[in-house]
C-alpha cells in the first residue's frame, strides 16, 4: 500500500464548463469537416424508342433499377407542337397500373381507332409511378401513407443545434420526434460526472487530514469516485459524438434525396415529325 508521501502525488481531473465546451467544439469541427457518402438507388425509365407502321405507333422502353416484383402505373401524355393535349385512348401493351419492372416494355397506339391523323409534329412522354405495396396488419390491408414532400435542409444549422443540446437537431429534422431525450441523458451524465468529481476531491481532502487508521479508506474512496466521474464524462462525450454523427448523416441524406427529386423533374420525351417521320427529342422540366 503506498505511503502518504507517495499518495500525495495523486491528482483527480477537475471537470468544469470550459473543459466540456472545448470537447463539444472539437467534436463539432470533426463532424463539419468530415465527408460522408451515402446514396440510394431509384428506378429510371429508359429513353423510349418510337416506330410507326400503318396506323400504329409503337413505343418501347425499359424500367431499370427496380425489383422484379415491383409494379408501376404507366401512362402517356401526348401533345401537338403547340402543347395542346391529344387524347390517346386506343392503347395496348405495357400500360396501366399493373406493369412490372424490366426490359423490352411495349405500348401500341392505334391511331386510326382514335381518329388521329399525324399531319404535324407530336410529343410523346412516358410517365411512370411506382405503386406502393399494401401493408397487411391483423388480416386487414392498410395503404401506406404518401411520402412527405422533400425539402432542402441546412446541415450546419442542425449540427450546431445538436452540438448545443444532443437530439435538438434530430428533433427538428424529424418534425418533433423525441430525440431530445438524448440531450437529457447527456446532461444527466455531465451532472453525475461533476457530482462524483466533487465527491472524489472531498474524499481526497479528507484523506489528507485523516489519521493513519482510516487513511487507506479515504484514499480508495477518492480513487473509486474519480473513476465513476470519468465513466459518466466518457458517456456524455459518446452521446454527443453519436448524436452529431447521426444528424450529419440524416441531414446530408435528406439533401441528396432532394437533389435527386429535382433531377427526376427533368424528362426527355420523344416526338415524331409527321412530314419526315424523323424521331426527335424534347426536354421537359416540371416546376
Amino acid at each position: 500500500m503506498p505511503t502518504r508521501n507517495e499518495i500525495s502525488k495523486f491528482s483527480i481531473l477537475k471537470i468544469n464548463l470550459f473543459t466540456c465546451l472545448n470537447l463539444v467544439f472539437f467534436i463539432l469541427l470533426f463532424n463539419v469537416f468530415s465527408t460522408y457518402c451515402h446514396g440510394q438507388i431509384t428506378f429510371t425509365v429508359s429513353q423510349p424508342k418510337l416506330s410507326i407502321s400503318n396506323d400504329n405507333l409503337t413505343i418501347t422502353y425499359d424500367i431499370l433499377g427496380a425489383k422484379a416484383d415491383e409494379k408501376f402505373n404507366i401512362w402517356l401524355e401526348v401533345t401537338d407542337d403547340k402543347g395542346v393535349k391529344i387524347n390517346a385512348a386506343a392503347l395496348s401493351g405495357d400500360i396501366g397500373d399493373s406493369v412490372v419492372a424490366g426490359s423490352n416494355k411495349r405500348i401500341v397506339w392505334n391511331l386510326n381507332a382514335d381518329n388521329i391523323f399525324i399531319d404535324n409534329t407530336i410529343n410523346v412522354e412516358i410517365i411512370a409511378e411506382k405503386i406502393k405495396p399494401e401493408v397487411v396488419m391483423e388480416d386487414s390491408k392498410v395503404t401506406e401513407e404518401p411520402a412527405p414532400a422533400l425539402t432542402r435542409v441546412k446541415v450546419g444549422n442542425h449540427i450546431l443545434q445538436s452540438a448545443v443540446f444532443p437530439g435538438w437537431g434530430l428533433t427538428t429534422l424529424t418534425k418533433g420526434k423525441p430525440y431530445w431525450l438524448m440531450g437529457v441523458a447527456g446532461i444527466g451524465c455531465i451532472a453525475s460526472s461533476i457530482y462524483y468529481n466533487q465527491k472524489a476531491h472531498s474524499s481526497y481532502d479528507t484523506y489528507l487530514t485523516s489519521s493513519d487508521d482510516d487513511i487507506v479508506d479515504y484514499w480508495q474512496d477518492a480513487v473509486d469516485q474519480g473513476d465513476i466521474s470519468k465513466v459518466f464524462a466518457y458517456s456524455a462525450a459518446a452521446i454527443w459524438v453519436v448524436n452529431l454523427g447521426i444528424v450529419t448523416i440524416k441531414a446530408t441524406s435528406m439533401n441528396k434525396a432532394y437533389k435527386r427529386s429535382r433531377l427526376n423533374a427533368i424528362s426527355v420525351s420523344p416526338r415524331i415529325d409527321s412530314s419526315t417521320y424523323t424521331p426527335m427529342l424534347s426536354l421537359n422540366y416540371k416546376f
